[in-house]
């Protein structure tokens, strides 16, 4: 909210309040069944995190939002080869 409020831009953006501009992702953190076995064991955000960063990749995009509106809906998540 800092950054959208010195742009004086926080009565449009910087959170996910009603009426706001919202470009975000969702992300599906067990994909794979190596994905699925770490995430159920890992307890810690942060251990949340870094699997996705380490293992994660396209995937994982479940959907994409650009100004509150769905642009990628994933079709099926599929293991890779």
């Amino acid at each position: 909210m800092g950054g959208a409020r010195a742009l004086a831009l926080d009565d449009k953006i910087g959170n996910f309040g009603v009426g706001k501009e919202a470009d975000f992702v969702v992300l599906d953190p067990a994909v794979s069944p190596l994905q699925k076995l770490r995430h159920e064991n890992s307890r810690e955000l942060a251990d949340q995190l870094f699997l996705l960063m380490t293992l994660g990749d396209d995937r994982n995009v479940y959907r994409t939002y650009v100004d509150g509106k769905v642009v990628y809906r994933a079709a099926a998540h599929q293991e890779a080869a």
